[in-house]
């Protein structure tokens, strides 16, 4: 059985939401053309901030409840953005 410390399974849940964003690095990369290293660090930033996030949120008994949650609302904005080619934005959040 494989035993994952708290700090790995952060990691990984926070490596998992920021490859499931693929779309947005991509639309930042369009918009961006010229300067690799500001796409980088867009990148590495993000991974940064929702390390952060989970780092905060994954307490004892709540972790796999907002690891679930998070991988789930992550899957679905991956979907509607590639099948439907929009990007949710804070006025498509705000409808729902």
């Amino acid at each position: 059985m494989l035993r994952l410390t708290w700090l790995q399974f952060t990691f990984f849940n926070s490596l998992m939401i920021v490859l499931l964003n693929f779309n947005l690095f991509y639309f930042v990369y369009e918009k961006n053309t010229q300067n690799w290293f500001i796409t980088f660090v867009f990148i590495v930033a993000y991974f940064a901030l929702v390390h952060v996030i989970c780092s905060l949120l994954f307490i004892k008994f709540f972790t796999k409840f907002f690891s679930i949650l998070f991988i789930i609302s992550s899957f679905l904005s991956v979907y509607f953005m590639s099948f439907y080619g929009v990007l949710i934005d804070s006025d498509m959040i705000q409808n729902v």
